[in-house]
Parts: C-alpha cells; sequence; structure tokens
C-alpha cells in the first residue's frame, strides 16, 4: 500500500468514503489523536508509505450511536509522535492519509482566511494570488437605495447611499448586520488574542500597507462596510444590504446588476455595530488612530440609538406586511436583543472605561458568578462580550471584577459542553444537528479552549481538538467540510460564485453548515436521514451544503487559536493565551501560591464575584482559601505598578 508524500489540498474529484474516520487535514505532534473506526476489529496499525507497520494499537469497546445509526469504536494513537504522512488500517479497512505534523492546521487556517478574500463584495479577485478563480468587481454599492422600511427626515426613497465593500454573506450576495457583526468580531478578537502570531502568518493575499497582519486586513475590509450602513443624521444602523430577490444559482457578482437596498434600522444591527466597532477601537488604538477614534465614535452614537429605541426589531414577516416593495433575502430575525445590549456594554466598558455602559443594562448583575453563558451565535451574542472581558478585563480597573465572573461562566459553560466525550461513540462533546450546527461545533470548541485557557485543565483543550477533528473529517459522513482541504471535501457548494465561475473545483477555505435533519431545501438526493448523515454535497442543498462567514469566522476562531499555540514553541513567540499565565509569574503548590521574579509591597487575592479573599504583605507567598478561580494582584515595590495573574486551584 503505498500512500502519497504530499496532502491532496485541492480536490477535484470526490474520494469514495473510508470506513475508518479521520482529521483529514492533520494531528499535532503532541496532541490527541483519535480515529473512529466502523468495521469490526479489535486493533488498528498505522502503516508507513511502504505499507509497513510502524505502530500498533487496541480499538475501544464497540458503542452505538442512533444519530448516526453507527457502531463504532476509537482509535487512540495520540503516543504516536513521528511526523509524516501514514494511514490507519483496521479489519481490512484502510483511512485517508493521516498527517502529522508540528503545526499541522497552519495551512487550513490560512486558506478559510483567504476564503473570505475571495468573498469579498465591490472588490475584483485577480492577480497570481486568485489562482483559478478570478473574477472582475460586482456590486459597487456606491448608488444603493433607501427601502421604505428604512426612510428617516434626512434620507428619503430618493436617496441614494453609498456602501462598498464588506463580503458576500453566504451563497448569495446580501450583505447582513448581523452575520458580518459576529464573523468580523471573530476576526478582531482571535487578532487580539495572538497579535504576534498573526502579523506574521502569510495567506496569500495582495499586500496591503495599513497593517502587518492578512487576517487584521481582512477584519477591517469588513469593518468599513459596515460604518458605511450607520446612519450619519442618528446613529442607526441599517439590518441588512440586499436585493429584492436573490439572483439566478449561477449568477456571478458582476452580472447580478439588480437594485440593491438598505433595509430597516434596527436595534440588534445598531448594538451589533456598537460592539464590533468599540473592539475595533481597542485594537486600532496604537495602529491607526483615526480609525479608532472613528470606531469609537460610531460605537458611542450606535449606544445613544440603540437606549432611544430599544425594541425596534427586525421580523421579515412583518417587513413584507407593511412595506413595499417586498424584500425576499435572508431575515436574520431577532427578537430578543438583551443579549446585544450586554456584549456591546462590555465592549463599550472595555474601550471607555465607564462603568455606566455596564451598569446602563445591569450588566454586574447578569454577569453571575456560576450561571452559564449562551452558546455563541449571531443570535446570541453575550457570550462575546464575555470572551472580551475573559481575555481583556484584568487590563481595566472597572473590570476586573466582572472578567472574573465571565471567567466563571465560560467556564461553567465548556464543562457543560465537553460533558457526554467519554460515551460518545465518535468522542464528541455536547452538540446536536441543525441549520448551520457546524458553527455550533466550531464555537463550542473555542469556548472549551477558552476555558482551558482561564484554568489550565487539559480536558478542556482535548475537547476543543475533538470539535476541530469532527469538522475537519472525524465525523459520520466522512467530509472534510472545508472546501478543498481535505481527502473528501465538498465539491458543490450552494455558492454562486462557485457555481457560475467555470472552474471544476469550488473556490477554496469556505466552511459548509454540514448535516441537518430539517433538509428545509427539499432536495432530493440526501444519502441518509439520519440526522449525523443528513447531509447533500449538491449545490442544491442550501440546508446543508451553503458556505456563510459565520460558519467560518467561527472555525477561524478555533483553528487560530490551537495554531498559533502550536507555533509559539518553535517560533518563538510567547502563545498570547496561555494556561494560568499572565503578567504575574508564579508556582502553585495545592492552595500554596508563589510569586517568583518579584518581592510584592502587598499580594492581593478576589474571588469571581470580587470579594478579597487573602492578602499578605511584604512577602511572595499567599495562601489561597480552596478550590477555584482566583484574580491575583500583586503591587510591586516603590514603583506602585500592579502586575495581575488568573490562577486556577484544581
Amino acid at each position: 500500500m503505498i500512500l502519497s508524500t504530499l496532502m491532496c489540498f485541492l480536490a477535484t474529484a470526490a474520494a469514495e468514503p473510508s470506513a475508518i474516520h479521520v482529521n483529514q487535514v492533520g494531528y499535532a505532534t503532541q496532541g490527541p489523536k483519535l480515529a473512529v473506526v466502523l468495521v469490526a476489529a479489535d486493533s488498528a496499525s498505522l502503516l508507513d508509505e511502504a505499507g509497513t507497520v510502524v505502530w500498533r494499537g487496541p480499538l475501544g469497546v464497540p458503542r452505538f450511536w442512533d444519530a448516526a445509526g453507527d457502531t463504532a469504536r476509537l482509535f487512540d494513537f495520540s503516543a504516536f509522535r513521528t511526523p509524516g504522512i501514514w494511514r490507519i488500517l483496521a479489519g481490512g479497512e484502510a483511512s485517508f492519509p493521516v498527517r502529522i505534523a508540528e503545526r499541522p492546521w497552519d495551512e487550513v487556517l490560512k486558506g478559510m482566511v483567504k476564503g473570505f478574500w475571495y468573498n469579498r463584495a465591490s472588490y475584483a479577485i485577480q492577480g497570481s494570488e486568485a489562482g483559478a478563480w478570478t473574477r472582475t468587481a460586482g456590486h459597487p454599492d456606491t448608488a444603493v437605495r433607501v427601502h421604505t422600511s428604512a426612510v428617516g427626515p434626512v434620507r428619503t426613497k430618493a436617496s441614494r447611499i453609498r456602501s462598498p465593500g464588506g463580503w458576500y454573506d453566504a451563497g448569495d450576495y446580501g450583505k447582513y448586520l448581523p452575520s458580518a457583526a459576529i464573523s468580523t468580531w471573530s476576526l478582531l478578537h482571535l487578532y487580539r488574542s495572538a497579535s504576534s502570531f498573526f502579523d506574521t502568518l502569510a495567506v496569500g493575499v495582495p499586500a496591503h500597507a495599513e497593517v502587518a497582519s492578512d487576517l487584521l486586513d481582512e477584519a477591517l475590509w469588513s469593518l468599513r462596510w459596515m460604518l458605511t450602513m450607520q446612519d450619519p443624521d442618528d446613529g442607526g444602523v441599517y439590518h441588512k444590504l440586499t436585493t429584492l430577490n436573490f439572483p439566478g444559482d449561477a449568477v456571478l457578482p458582476a452580472a447580478d446588476r439588480s437594485d440593491r437596498y438598505v433595509v430597516q434600522k434596527s436595534t440588534a444591527a445598531t448594538l451589533e455595530l456598537a460592539a464590533t466597532a468599540a473592539k475595533a477601537s481597542r485594537i486600532l488604538k496604537g495602529r491607526l488612530p483615526g480609525l479608532s477614534d472613528s470606531c469609537l465614535a460610531a460605537a458611542r452614537s450606535a449606544w445613544a440609538w440603540a437606549r432611544l429605541h430599544p425594541r425596534v426589531l427586525h421580523i421579515e414577516d412583518s417587513l413584507k406586511e407593511n412595506y413595499l416593495p417586498v424584500v425576499n433575502s435572508g431575515p436574520y430575525d431577532d427578537t430578543d436583543v438583551s443579549d446585544e445590549f450586554d456584549w456591546a456594554a462590555a465592549e463599550l466598558l472595555l474601550a471607555t472605561g465607564n462603568d455606566t455602559f455596564a451598569t446602563a443594562v445591569a450588566l454586574p448583575q447578569r454577569v453571575a458568578v456560576g450561571d452559564y453563558a449562551n452558546w455563541l451565535g449571531w443570535a446570541d451574542t453575550r457570550s462575546l462580550g464575555l470572551l472580551s472581558l475573559s481575555l481583556e478585563g484584568a487590563e481595566s480597573p472597572k473590570a476586573t471584577n466582572l472578567a472574573c465572573a465571565a471567567d466563571s461562566m465560560l467556564v461553567a459553560t465548556a464543562r457543560d459542553l465537553r460533558s457526554g466525550r467519554t460515551t460518545n461513540p465518535y468522542h464528541l462533546p455536547k452538540a446536536g444537528f441543525w441549520w448551520s450546527a457546524n458553527t455550533a461545533y466550531a464555537n463550542n470548541g473555542f469556548l472549551c479552549w477558552n476555558a482551558w485557557r482561564i484554568t489550565g485543565d487539559t480536558a478542556f483543550r482535548s475537547a476543543a481538538v475533538d470539535m476541530l477533528d469532527y469538522l475537519l473529517g472525524r465525523n459520520a459522513t466522512g467530509y472534510s467540510f472545508v472546501t478543498g482541504f481535505g481527502s473528501r471535501t465538498p465539491l458543490h457548494p450552494h455558492h454562486r460564485i462557485s457555481n457560475g465561475d467555470g472552474v471544476t473545483a469550488p473556490v477554496p477555505g469556505l466552511v459548509v453548515a454540514g448535516p441537518n435533519p430539517g433538509r428545509e431545501d427539499d432536495c432530493d438526493g440526501y444519502p441518509s436521514l439520519l440526522p449525523a448523515k443528513s447531509y447533500l454535497d449538491d449545490a442544491c442543498s442550501y440546508a446543508t451544503n451553503e458556505p456563510a462567514i459565520n460558519q467560518s469566522a467561527a472555525l477561524i476562531l478555533l483553528a487560530g487559536e490551537l495554531s498559533q499555540e502550536a507555533a509559539a514553541p518553535a517560533s518563538g513567540i510567547a502563545a498570547a493565551a496561555s494556561p494560568v499565565a499572565g503578567a504575574l509569574l508564579f508556582s502553585l503548590r495545592g492552595t500554596q501560591l508563589s510569586v517568583r521574579g518579584l518581592a510584592p509591597e502587598r499580594l492581593e487575592a478576589f474571588s469571581v464575584d470580587g470579594r478579597l479573599v487573602a492578602a499578605a504583605s511584604r512577602i511572595n507567598a499567599l495562601a489561597l482559601p480552596g478550590r477555584g478561580l482566583f484574580l491575583v494582584r500583586a503591587l510591586e515595590p516603590g514603583s506602585g505598578r500592579v502586575r495581575l495573574a488568573r490562577v486556577a486551584v484544581p
């Protein structure tokens, strides 16, 4: 059995399914490595290019998963750490190539970031960077109409506004604030978490002068469009910019010349801009100070509008009943905006240090110790604020206690998410199958990674890797859900550019929606009605095979954090988020904390609800009261400077 020495990252023909499901992109040398085996066997082997057995291990006990109709056994080959490309052999069945590397996910991460570049609106995809997927620019959006649902005292039906840029949302050419906001925030948050890594990660796009990072430059492309969606006369933000109807399934951007409209200002969209712009203002402060100032001004203006209009909800059916012309594009309905208020309040608190943003919506009461966070999604955004508080809150005196409570909520949520891994036949943390379920798998993996960052509990990190493995092939369909990356990937996504560009392979780096037993597209040909296998690789299937920017952004968050962590030892770049780390260096034995490299004037420990629970003066040791999460603060002698660290006592 001869193996290819290279991974085929741009497949143009569908590979036959395998009875052994693996992460088709790769496994980290030092990380967990699991495969799912669907054949009856007691053991499995790893083979080299020549077909020689290089490692053998037992299979786990067989378990039946009703969601997939499979009896599966786990093959744990984590102890095999030799870089290379191998195959797994069990019961006479061979897997797709298995790649083991120090940095296995860099290429798929780069590809997904570049996927946003391929999906830019008002932009020509040209030059050597485009590869086979060149296209002319479409949708300049320099004369956008104002829909009757969006008219105001200044902007009327006769008005035409400029709103170029941004990304096409999914398979269609609409630009929607809810999905753009969470996607832009995700790229910004990832950059904030690991700026040194992303300043040097080149994804293969044309050169740009403003910022060093390709990731940050891509986020700015969307951010600048989002700012154009704000009415300068009152601060409100339009919910979406679309045509009245979807174009044909193979119409390219330049050929879609239908009138485009901005539709209804909404409280949700306005708060989403406030939150995203406030986060951007912090990141850009030392890089693009003028844009930083503009972002903060836009965020404040949007917050003020939302406070005056707290219940302007975008409900598509209501718009169709009350306004003409009728708009038939993506609805992105949102009937609960309390989460957007919390998200925006958290971001503005961090941007300004003004706690009136938090108290205005009772954020301290909402961020309660021991509560669960929401699962992440464009309609459930409260956790975005918690993640920002967790990552940045210790740097702001007004947000320190909220940061501790945010940590507690995120860990509680991740602990619930990771439950069930040991009994699930595919070793999956808690999730399910519905519209865009792949987004939930990626976002839940990111929550688990953050719980590892906060606590140092490696079980959380392993759960995050499980989610990544699922999305890259270790699932019941046997597909890697990222176009062009893996041995068996989607070839026919519901994506107009891929359908109409004349290129056999789809645009690479797009994340499709994944199994969905709802099958709302009513397409023929689904290979299975079982929930975990209700996936159809056909352009007809917008319910399971449509890419979307929020799906890509979620997986970029997860793969990005795991990649920057894997890169840190080899590159010399300090890992931006490591377990139990902070500006204060310490060691922990039981509940006894010892400070390293400093003789502090005073040491203080605070519980997650902000209570002082331990203190000591002129000594470098502190006895913590027991298990839990603590914020430890050390006062440097002489300078009066404060050093901080989060400490988890297991």
